[in-house]
């Protein structure tokens, strides 16, 4: 599997435990790396005691937080 960029409805969906999502981050490899624009994390984060599995993900090493810039946003 090649890298994965998550929006904020990803995030959401993972928040309210999307099955979809889910089986994704299981069947995503440890070479996987999980783009999240800081945009899409600002707009989502509300609170980390209450956001666990976001609070989580953001933990895993995979897990990449990118600047959104026009280079960034024309790649993804």
């Amino acid at each position: 599997m090649g890298d994965i960029v998550f929006d904020a409805g990803a995030l959401i969906a993972l928040e309210s435990k999307s099955r979809t999502i889910v089986a994704l981050l299981e069947r995503a490899q440890i070479d996987t790396t999980i783009h999240i624009p800081a945009a899409v994390l600002a707009q989502v984060w509300r609170d980390g005691r209450r956001q666990t599995r976001l609070a989580t993900l953001l933990r895993d090493k995979r897990v990449h937080v990118v600047e959104f810039d026009q280079s960034v946003a024309l790649a993804a």
